[in-house]
């Protein structure tokens, strides 16, 4: 697949927006890479429930491998079930989910299947082994339910979690 770049000062998605190269074939998935200069937010469900969401993940019964997400920016904000993913539900494994931030904040939602945060994994029924997430910041804030999560239910490996922070806040439910 095809490889999508973005470029700008700031970047605000909201309202269920959803930005996309998943694999559904052979062919692996092409990568997102997102630079801002000062800020990324991400945030909101539209009116139908859906969350706004960044994501490279491996469709069921894909062979193909996912796609990598790299995010730069001074400042990432998550909230309201945004999420950024590079899960595997297929034979393909996902791709790698790197950060890049001054500060980042992830704030959860009030719904317990609409989590705001990082995700990796391989989900059930999957054969692929799950991607690898990489954050490197100064300042990393989770509160409220926020994830960042690494894990297999399957027969895939889960990949790996590397944080880099000066300060790490977590707070909430």
């Amino acid at each position: 697949g095809g490889n999508i770049d973005m470029t700008a000062n700031s970047l605000f998605l909201r309202d269920g927006v959803v930005i996309t190269t998943d694999v559904n074939g052979v062919v692996g998935g092409g990568d997102i890479n997102i630079n801002a200069n000062s800020n990324i937010e991400l945030t909101g469900e539209s009116l139908l429930g859906l969350t706004s969401i960044i994501r490279s993940d491996v469709l069921e019964e894909a062979t193909g491998d996912g796609g990598n997400l790299n995010i730069e920016t001074q400042n990432l904000i998550i909230r309201n079930g945004g999420r950024f993913s590079v899960n595997t539900r297929g034979n393909g494994n996902g791709g790698e989910l790197k950060i890049t931030a001054c500060g980042i904040e992830l704030n959860g939602s009030s719904s317990n299947q609409n989590r705001s945060g990082f995700f990796a994994r391989a989900n059930t029924g999957s054969t692929g082994n799950g991607g690898n997430l990489s954050i490197e910041t100064e300042n990393l804030n989770i509160r409220n339910g926020a994830r960042i999560s690494v894990s297999t239910f399957s027969k895939g490996n889960s990949g790996e979690v590397d944080i880099i922070a000066e300060n790490i806040e977590l707070s909430g439910i």
